[in-house]
């Protein structure tokens, strides 16, 4: 009966899981090795010659538009598995933060960009006081040593215009160099507006 059917509507009968839209069909949950074709289209996407020699600016259209556009198409139609999701998160942070998909811890790039990245302080509210490079010296937690932190009282996340409104400027002793050089880089007062990027 089903291969007179099939002949006659023209239809190839076949058994689960089969593609369709590029996405398997089948009656139970899809397992890790079911989703590996989208593991490899983004892979695929973003080791090829277009992707590799995009900017940071470009790399990010092209996740933002083509990769979550791929993503969200199969996210809203299957259930992924945990696994390929954090595949997935893996290969987007590798490839936007590097521009190849062998992966990258975002702390150490941190490290590494940091100082590229400038900030000009106007408001204080969005500029980290210790990581972001906003002074004129440079990234204040390579200038400042533990020490010199513990003793000006720097939260790691404090912004500059929270170090502003607490900073009590030691005297004596503890008054050395590296503190002196940040107190006259640091701004008495703040002006309105909103911090950016240079």
């Amino acid at each position: 009966m089903a291969s007179r059917l099939s002949g006659i509507i023209g239809i190839p009968i076949s058994t689960l899981p089969v593609r369709y839209l590029d996405i398997p069909l089948t009656t139970k949950q899809l397992k890790v090795h079911d989703c590996r074709v989208l593991i490899d289209k983004i892979r695929d996407i973003v080791n090829g010659w277009e992707g590799k020699y995009l900017s940071f600016a470009g790399r990010l259209v092209l996740v933002q538009s083509v990769i979550f556009g791929i993503y969200n198409y199969w996210y809203q139609t299957v259930f992924l598995p945990m696994q390929i999701i954090k595949d997935i998160e893996k290969l987007i942070k590798a490839y936007l933060w590097k521009g190849a998909t062998d992966g990258m811890y975002l702390p150490k790039l941190r490290q590494m960009i940091r100082t590229h990245v400038k900030k000009e302080v106007k408001n204080g509210i969005d500029t980290n006081c210790l990581f972001d490079n906003w002074h004129g010296e440079g990234v204040l937690v390579d200038m400042l040593s533990g020490r010199d932190i513990s003793i000006l009282r720097i939260g790691t996340t404090d912004t500059v215009a929270q170090v502003l409104e607490k900073i009590r400027w030691p005297t004596g002793r503890a008054q050395n160099e590296a503190i002196q050089r940040f107190r006259e880089g640091f701004p008495s007062m703040l002006s309105n507006g909103d911090d950016k990027l240079l």
